[in-house]
């Protein structure tokens, strides 16, 4: 297991490392970071589980490929944009696949229709992006925090209970939900501009 510090704040350097095909450590990182939002995009682009599992590793196979050719370049793109280059690819690749008889599942999918297919495929992304930058900045406020505070973060801000089901579900007190709204709210939302800065470029 990686310590968040290690790596997630040096994505560049684990790029690096993944240029070593054998590094199986710095590859099995990358996949906890992005295997997630990988899956989700492909299942909301159209493809079924099994489509999207194939997908996520022919994906990672495609991330192998390109990394002699990638160079962190912020004024050429970012690495967002070309992660989904690679990922929209092998989407569209499963897609073509599909039997003929069911051509107008292809045709119905976001993106596959010339005329809108960019800004199609960029919402998508762009959606399940932030979901994943989200899911992140929880892994590493939870261990910047207590189980508790978290726990009282959970009910109350990620699911938005009212305060008083917190309260009477957990056994605390307002002053305890209170603290807990901001001071791990206040964390998350640090977490989630750090991420934004370190993963959009």
């Amino acid at each position: 297991m990686h310590d968040d510090a290690d790596w997630l704040p040096t994505r560049r350097s684990l790029l690096s490392r993944l240029r070593a095909w054998d590094d199986r450590e710095s590859w099995n990182a990358f996949y906890e970071a992005y295997g997630r939002l990988l899956f989700r995009y492909a299942v909301k682009a159209g493809l079924n589980a099994s489509e999207a599992e194939d997908v996520v590793q022919d994906t990672i196979v495609s991330v192998a490929k390109e990394l002699p050719e990638f160079r962190y370049d912020p004024e050429r793109g970012s690495f967002k944009g070309w992660l989904h280059q690679i990922v929209r690819r092998r989407v569209v690749d499963h897609l073509r696949r599909r039997p003929r008889e069911r051509p107008q599942e292809i045709l119905d999918v976001p993106g596959l229709q010339e005329a809108d297919s960019r800004d199609d495929w960029e919402s998508l992304w762009n959606a399940e992006w932030a979901q994943h930058l989200t899911t992140r900045a929880i892994e590493r406020v939870k261990t910047q925090v207590s189980a508790r505070q978290f726990q009282i973060f959970s009910l109350a801000v990620l699911q938005d209970q009212p305060g008083a089901v917190v309260c009477r579900t957990l056994g605390v007190n307002p002053a305890m939900v209170y603290l807990a709204r901001h001071r791990v709210g206040r964390l998350f939302r640090r977490e989630v501009d750090r991420l934004r800065r370190e993963e959009e470029r």
